[in-house]
């Protein structure tokens, strides 16, 4: 008579739901999860990235030994048999004991979140605008980059000229600074085969001689990035992020490097009506999922 395999440990006589082993391990696990968070919690403090991220690995590893061993192993004391829904926005930032009872849809907590967000976006949006108008990277503005194309003779670099045409609102969100939001049109490239439109990302701009302007990506605040890591004052948060991918500059002999873009003629000014800011990105929509 054939008898049970188990596929985790491979002896006879019982199955994976009812491995002893596997719920040792899985014990096991538990407790160095447990011993990670505090140690996490020591070494970068509670509420940190990795912080969180060890309290989320400790309660994936506790709601499987309470299924294994009916008992929440944070209390040893009796699960309940029903499993009660449980929301995955909370349980991501952490708020397990918040978490239970309602679904990610229904919760109260995301929509606010969601809605602070998109009013704090809309600040941000401003900040660009004002970011383009002053760096001339506006509809109407030509710029100069080095770009690989494919010729007649095959693929090289070179200089070629773009005429910006719009700005892509839903593209502007703090919570992506170097998202491709600007759309140029290549001008005067009759031998560059491929497509002739680029989408490119917001221009970088300096707000005094060590930093450049950023966002705390948390937030959606615009706050100052210092690109030189060595130049950080004490207690300088993690969270920051620079806006815009490339340096804009309207003098040749500056560029450097793919990083630094010529601005050949300035654009008009940006003035785009209210809807443009207010209008709800999914970009912030994205990054609370």
């Amino acid at each position: 008579m054939a008898r049970n395999r188990c596929g985790y440990c491979g002896k006879l006589g019982h199955n994976r739901r009812s491995c002893p082993q596997l719920t040792s391990d899985l014990k096991h696990s538990y407790e160095t999860a447990k011993m990670m968070v505090e140690e996490v919690a020591k070494n970068y403090g509670e509420g940190s990235d990795k912080h969180d991220s060890a309290l989320r690995t400790l309660q994936h590893y506790a709601d499987r030994v309470a299924v294994r061993t009916g008992k929440d192993p944070h209390t040893n004391m009796p699960t309940e048999k029903k499993r009660t829904v449980s929301c995955s926005y909370c349980k991501n930032k952490g708020e397990y004991h918040r978490a239970k009872g309602h679904t990610r849809r229904s919760c109260q907590h995301l929509k606010e979140a969601t809605a602070q967000r998109h009013a704090s976006n809309v600040d941000y949006r401003r900040h660009v605008v004002k970011q383009l108008n002053e760096t001339g990277v506006t509809p109407g503005a030509l710029l100069l980059c080095d770009e690989h194309v494919r010729g007649p003779k095959g693929w090289v670099m070179k200089q070629v000229v773009f005429m910006v045409t719009s700005i892509i609102s839903e593209n502007v969100s703090s919570t992506h600074p170097s998202e491709a939001a600007i759309v140029t049109q290549k001008v005067g490239s009759h031998h560059i085969h491929g497509e002739a439109q680029k989408k490119i990302s917001l221009p970088r701009l300096k707000r005094d001689a060590n930093t450049y302007y950023g966002v705390d990506y948390r937030t959606g605040k615009v706050m100052p990035f210092y690109n030189n890591h060595a130049m950080r004052p004490a207690g300088y948060p993690s969270c920051a992020s620079p806006i815009g991918g490339w340096f804009p500059t309207e003098d040749k002999e500056k560029i450097r490097g793919w990083q630094d873009m010529l601005v050949l003629a300035r654009g008009a000014e940006f003035s785009p009506s209210e809807d443009w800011y207010t209008k709800e990105s999914p970009l912030v929509k994205q990054w609370l999922s």
